[in-house]
């Protein structure tokens, strides 16, 4: 007597296979007016490699490269270097790098062992205020760690 027991196995295989196969193309489906935009260093973003990107209340792209904080308005690219002797140390933090935007439109660049403050609005600037440190840091340490 012969055994459908391989038979059986390997068409469920196959059903489960082009089962995938149709909810995967269906989740993907594009409609007609959706657009979608290669941005590289050929259309002004500094460096390729990015490490972290997040959208900001006004709209724009922040990306974080290698090479600085870069803000895409739509048509084209500013580039905020971050400078290092303007990080703040957080020793306890060993994690990648994460963007975070607070109440007050401050971008915080989280990476390891430090964290930054910026503003990204026009003058641009890095900064510790002193009212920013006096509820934020207590002995280099975060209060409440982003992490």
């Amino acid at each position: 007597m012969r055994s459908y027991k391989p038979y059986i196995i390997k068409l469920c295989i196959v059903f489960l296979c082009f089962g995938g196969w149709i909810l995967t193309s269906s989740a993907q489906k594009v409609e007609t007016n959706d657009y979608f935009y290669v941005l590289n260093t050929q259309q002004g973003l500094s460096d390729n490699h990015v490490l972290q990107m997040m959208q900001l209340t006004d709209g724009r792209l922040a990306v974080r490269t290698p090479k600085g904080i870069n803000l895409y308005d739509g048509r084209r690219f500013s580039l905020i270097p971050l400078p290092a002797e303007k990080a703040e140390s957080i020793t306890k933090y060993k994690g990648q790098t994460h963007l975070y935007a607070d109440s007050q439109d401050r971008l915080w660049v989280k990476e390891y062992q430090k964290i930054i403050c910026f503003i990204p609005f026009p003058p641009f600037s890095i900064t510790f205020a002193t009212e920013i440190q006096s509820y934020v840091f207590r002995t280099g340490q975060i209060i409440n760690p982003l992490i």
